[in-house]
């Protein structure tokens, strides 16, 4: 995985944990739709999970989830509300891929792939880390099927000194990189025209 340097991210994480969630219905519908892929005995990992609110969630219905973000900031907030919750099966990491090590039965990607250069990779390689009828889920914003104004927005949005960089892929391109990485799509939602995609692969 390659990203711009933590810096933007871990001065953010304090603001980032304080705020709303722009649309509480459809991330409370990924939420539901999360639990019917996991149970108790699920081994669950997390990518880009930031300040853990959905690690947290989905803690308590599952036997360990581990979650990683390379912005130490975040994993120390997320740390935080896992004790203050009274977590003992959520494992918050500073790193990308290699720290989360082992087999899963399912593993999310919300809010990341986007903001990669090389999601085809990270996808093929949370496909190697799933068990078989393991699953993938992921939310990502596809920018190119988002209209003139993102792509207006898209080059300042690159800026070095922001951190940020989303890369402009359109929703098919998301479709294609989990069929090459081996993964059945079995779940495909997009609240709106400009909501990011909601995609679920099962690993055959």
């Amino acid at each position: 995985m390659t990203a711009k340097t933590p810096k933007f991210w871990n001065w953010m994480a304090e603001r980032y944990a304080k705020s709303p969630i722009a649309d509480e219905a459809s991330y409370q519908a990924k939420l539901a739709k999360t639990l019917e892929h996991v149970d108790q005995e699920s081994r669950v990992g997390e990518l880009g999970c930031g300040t853990g609110s959905t690690a947290i969630f989905i803690a308590p219905h599952v036997r360990e989830i581990v979650a990683a973000d390379f912005a130490e900031n975040m994993i120390a907030i997320a740390r935080r509300k896992a004790e203050a919750a009274g977590l003992t099966n959520a494992n918050f990491r500073v790193g990308s891929m290699e720290v989360l090590d082992g087999e899963f039965d399912a593993f999310l990607c919300h809010s990341i792939l986007h903001l990669v250069h090389n999601p085809q990779d990270i996808i093929a390689e949370v496909a190697a880390k799933l068990k078989s009828g393991g699953v993938l889920i992921s939310s990502t914003a596809c920018v190119a099927d988002m209209g003139v104004g993102m792509k207006i927005l898209l080059p300042f949005l690159r800026w070095p000194w922001l951190g940020l960089t989303p890369y402009s892929r359109t929703k098919e391109e998301m479709r294609e990189m989990y069929r090459k990485a081996g993964l059945e799509i079995v779940h495909d939602w997009q609240p709106n025209k400009k909501a990011a995609l909601f995609l679920i692969g099962r690993k055959t």
